[in-house]
Parts: structure tokens; sequence; C-alpha cells
């Protein structure tokens, strides 16, 4: 634990601030997860609207990707971070009006601020690290992300019944809900701060093809090679994770139980994550990925059939575990892979693909949930998990020892 803590107070300051800005994200997201959709169901929209908002923004998210990307490497992370944030928390504020046009207006420019961070965050890391401690740096960026959902779901989850305790309205309706989602829009505007605060100083490697927009970059073997996998993964993601606080309640959790359902995962996928440094020295990058992600298959099949909320529950914080160890693999090796310049944009065509992916199953699972099954999404993910991940493995692995001859 000692070693651990010397190495956190290693990392450069640009990269710890960032850290900080992460856990704002990740509180904002947290309420997310909990409070939006039911808040959507308080106000008398059902499962297929909520699949209209989820499709709206990961649609967005795929059209700002890959010019997020080319924005971080043209004017730097910091900037382009800091317009992308303004941005989010006015979508936030917009969802928390009654109305169907707002409230889809707001899911497009919260994305916006999402896709950005995650996309231009990994470049910044990169450069502010060196090669040894560059997994640590991204086991740690992904924890923190994980972790600062802890409070965000314990928030969204009882927020809203002590704001309608005190001003009189009742636990589970409307205008709870509503100054909850106002709350969530606040503490997104607070990672203004620590945005501001990163040294924009800071030596950034960018090469000429950064100035201009164009798509050489797509000639790049690794860009090729994630954009399946990635649209499968993001596929089987968009049939599930937005909609699991209705799947959840479908089976009678109260909003309480899901805010403490979800703070359990992201307690122990923060903590999990740390090990990730240990699965590269094991396996490599590209077979911890693949690994992780086809072990957490069978969990997530428990969580679509169990019909039990807290079997569910606890073969969802396995599920989870699991595959969040191979986020901060994947980003390490991508980065490390793509060429300086153009680490942004390799990150935005990952996240294009993902969102491609996302954007179509949105609706589909929204409406496979309101008339067909509640766990028929369950099984097509898990289907597309395998796919994706075999085909992850099979494109990034020849690269991945490419690049550690080229270092040796």
């Amino acid at each position: 634990m000692r070693g651990y803590v010397e190495q956190l107070r290693q990392f450069r300051p640009s990269a710890r601030i960032f850290l900080i800005a992460t856990g704002f994200f990740g509180i904002a997201g947290g309420i997310r997860r909990v409070a939006r959709n039911l808040y959507f169901l308080s106000l008398g929209f059902n499962e297929g609207f909520i699949g209209l908002v989820v499709g709206v923004g990961t649609f967005t998210g795929l059209l700002v990707a890959l010019p997020g990307g080319h924005l971080g490497d043209r004017f730097g992370p910091r900037k382009t971070m800091i317009g992308a944030t303004a941005l989010g928390a006015t979508g936030i504020v917009l969802q928390g009006l009654p109305y169907r046009v707002p409230i889809v207006l707001g899911a497009a420019l919260n994305r916006v601020a999402w896709s950005v961070f995650f996309i231009v965050g990994p470049a910044l890391l990169t450069e502010e690290s060196g090669t040894e401690e560059r997994t640590h740096l991204f086991s740690v960026f992904s924890s923190s992300r994980r972790l600062a959902l802890i409070p965000g779901a314990l928030l969204g989850g009882y927020m809203p019944g002590l704001l309608g305790h005190f001003i009189g309205v009742g636990g589970e309706g409307p205008v709870s809900y509503r100054l909850t989602i106002f709350l969530q829009a606040f503490l997104l505007a607070a990672a203004l701060i620590p945005l501001f605060m990163i040294d924009s100083s800071s030596n950034r490697e960018v090469s000429s093809t950064s100035r201009t927009y164009d798509l050489e970059f797509m000639k790049q073997p690794l860009a090729r090679k994630i954009l399946l996998p990635s649209l499968l993964v993001g596929t089987g993601a968009g049939m599930i994770f937005p909609f699991l606080n209705v799947i959840f309640e479908h089976y009678g959790a109260s909003t309480e139980l899901i805010g403490w359902i979800f703070t359990a995962q992201s307690l122990l996928t923060g903590l999990f994550v740390l090990f990730a440094p240990n699965i590269s020295e094991k396996w490599g990058k590209a077979k911890g990925v693949a690994l992780t992600r086809i072990a957490s298959i069978p969990f997530l099949l428990v969580v679509g059939y169990a019909g039990h909320v807290p079997v569910m529950a606890g073969a969802l914080m396995v599920r989870s575990s699991l595959m969040r160890l191979s986020s901060p693999l994947r980003n390490n090796l991508l980065m490390n892979i793509a060429r300086p310049g153009e680490r942004s944009k390799i990150n935005g065509i990952r996240q294009v693909a993902s969102r491609v992916g996302r954007t179509a199953a949105g609706p589909l699972a929204g409406w496979i949930l309101s008339s067909v099954s509640y766990s028929l999404p369950f099984l097509l993910t898990s289907v597309l998990y395998a796919v994706g991940s075999g085909l992850f493995y099979l494109g990034l692995h020849p690269l991945e020892l490419e690049q550690e001859e080229a270092e040796n």
C-alpha cells in the first residue's frame, strides 16, 4: 500500500489534477445512473422514450468523437475539455425540464462532455507519464472514475427522498427527481475548477497531421483493427447498461436499494481495476482485455435471468469488476501503439465505433424491454461480447508484440 501511495505522489501535477476532474465526472455519472431514467418514468414516459434519449445521446457521442479527438490534438486537452464540460452541465439542466424536446437536446449536450472528456483524457495522461508508470496511471484513472461513482450513486438514491421530504412533495415524484438532476449539473460544472488548473504550457507531442482534419490515420493497422471489436462491444453495452436502474426497479428494487447496488458495484470495480498492471504483466494487454471480458459473460447472464434482486446484484458486481479490468489495459495499449499527435484521434475512432453500436442498440433495447422481454438483451449482449473480445485479441495482439519489439 505504501508503494502504491508513493507511485501516486510521483505522477506529474497535471495528471493528478486531471484525476480530480475525473472524480467530479464520476460523481455526476453516479447520480445519472440511479436517478435520470427513474425521473423520466416519474414524468409518465415509458422505456421506449428512455431508449430514444439513450439513442440520441450515443448518436451525439458518435458525431463528436472524431472532431473531439481532432480538437484535442489541435488545441490541447485543457481547452477542449473545458468547453465540452460547460456544454455538458448545460445539457443536464435541460434534462431536468419536464418536456421531451429539452430532455432530448440535453442528453445530446451532456454526451458531448462525456465523449470529449474520455477521448482527450487518455491522450493527456499519455503525455504526462513515462512508459513504465503508464499502466499504473491508467489503472488509477479508471479507478478514480469508478470510485467516484459511489458518492454519486448514494446521492442519486437518497437525494430524491431527502429533497422531497424537505419540500413536502414526496420522495419519488418528478419535483424531487428534478432537483437531484440539477445537483448533478452543479457537480459536473465543478469539474471546471481542476480543469482550469491544468498547466496548459505542458509539452505536448503534436504531429503535423493534427494541424488539419484528415483521415490519414485511418490507414494505420491500429485504427482498422479496433473498429469491429469496438462496434460489437459497444452494441452489447448499449443493450443493457443504460437501462440497469429500470431493470432492477422492474424486479422490485427501490430507488435507495438501486443506489446501494450501484455503490457497491462502483466500490468493487474501482478497487479491481488497480490490479490491471498485474494482469498486464502476466498475460499482456491484448490477452488481458480478451480474457477478463470473456470471464464476465457468465455473470452477465445471471443478471439477466436470475429474476431475484440479491442474486442479480451479486452477479453484476462480479461481472463489472472483471469487465472494468480491461479498460486501463485497452487504453494503455491503444495509446502506446498510436502515433504521437494522433492519440486522441485513435481514441476517437474507438469511440465512434462504440457509439455506432450504442446508438443502434438503445432504441432497440428500449423496445425489447417494453414489449418482449427483460432477459433477451442479456443473451444478445453475451454473444456480442464473446465475438468482440475474440476479434480484439486477434487484431491487437500482433500489434502489441510489434510495439514491444520496437521498444526493445
